[in-house]
């Protein structure tokens, strides 16, 4: 196991097993960088380090609290009280707005046992439309042996508040792109969406929404009724049929490698990168391994409480948020 922090101002610190697996951790947004197996990526990031540091919009592996998703209009009741979040995507809310984990910068501690683990902590203070402090961990686990990689989040607020924390990370599987990866979910439900991608509610998925059955991710991602839209292709969030931490709740596969999805989360945002390409208004960036940047360039799988409305993730005060992901990559 080796651990070395990569660049001079310690932003970015790597990991190195005895699998053949590396993480790169970076501090702002307690985020993974870079997941490398076999000498192949697993994941796509910008290849400029300073480049990543100063962009704001892709979330490219950063963590997103102390709320992801979209809130229509920024607000959000909370006892009995109407709230007024900062609105950053026209007159709605995005991850929290300029608030957002992502674009902040954690403490790090590094416990070299097996496993090894990275952890990330931040005290955060009240912002406009969330009366709460935080107390934030956010625990990285790989041990020396396995191609494995667990995240842990610990939020305690001292109000009550919605706390829906998830990672952005977007994969790619040792390919040009993603369009002949395939993707299984344990999934039969879906947070509906409007047309401006706000949650209404929850309804059975439609087959081309569907991958309760392993499928290509091709094979419907151009269907008039995703690609004709805003969004140019899947940007929705998944409902578990059931919340069971001992069986992979998703499963994304290339032709060479698998990745596992275990949580405890409710669900998951499955997301091809709509977003980052030519005149979309992206900051486009040169990506690593010579990935070309478009809309095909990967998929984000966000574990996430999936609720059609913010009210649903209110946590007491005081109350400890305690939720997890693991990521077990392997050779086909």
């Amino acid at each position: 196991m080796k651990v070395e922090y990569i660049d001079q101002n310690k932003m970015f610190l790597k990991v190195e097993n005895d699998a053949g697996f590396a993480v790169i951790f970076c501090k702002q947004g307690a985020a993974l960088y870079r997941i490398d197996f076999k000498g192949k990526p697993m994941n796509i990031t910008f290849e400029d380090k300073d480049f990543y540091l100063a962009e704001d919009f892709t979330y490219f592996g950063r963590v997103v609290g102390p709320m992801c998703g979209r809130i229509a209009k920024g607000r959000y009741t909370l006892n009995g009280k109407v709230q007024q979040l900062e609105t950053n995507e026209g007159e709605n809310s995005l991850h929290s707005g300029s608030a957002s984990f992502a674009f902040t910068n954690f403490d790090v501690e590094v416990v070299e046992a097996d496993p090894i683990r990275i952890i990330f902590t931040k005290k955060t203070k009240p912002f406009q439309g969330y009366p709460a402090s935080c107390d934030v961990k956010i625990t990285y686990s790989i041990p020396f042996n396995k191609p494995t990689l667990q995240c842990d989040f610990d939020i305690v607020a001292d109000e009550d508040v919605p706390i829906k924390p998830t990672a952005h990370t977007y994969f790619n599987l040792g390919e040009d792109c993603i369009l002949n990866h395939t993707l299984q979910m344990n999934a039969s439900r879906i947070i509906e969406m409007d047309k401006d991608q706000l949650p209404v509610g929850e309804i059975e998925m439609t087959p081309v929404l569907s991958f309760k059955k392993e499928k290509p991710i091709r094979l419907d991602l151009f269907d008039t009724s995703i690609y004709d839209s805003r969004f140019r292709g899947y940007d929705h969030c998944a409902v578990y049929d059931e919340i069971n931490p001992n069986i992979p709740q998703a499963t994304l596969s290339s032709t060479h490698y698998t990745m596992k999805i275990f949580t405890d989360m409710r669900g998951m945002v499955y997301y091809t990168y709509n977003y980052t390409f030519k005149n979309s208004g992206a900051k486009l960036g040169k990506l690593i391994e010579g990935i070309k940047n478009n809309r095909h360039a990967g998929i984000a799988l966000e574990p996430q409480d999936a609720f059609a409305h913010i009210e649903d993730n209110i946590v007491k005060a005081g109350t400890p948020y305690r939720r997890f992901y693991r990521l077990e990559f392997g050779e086909k």
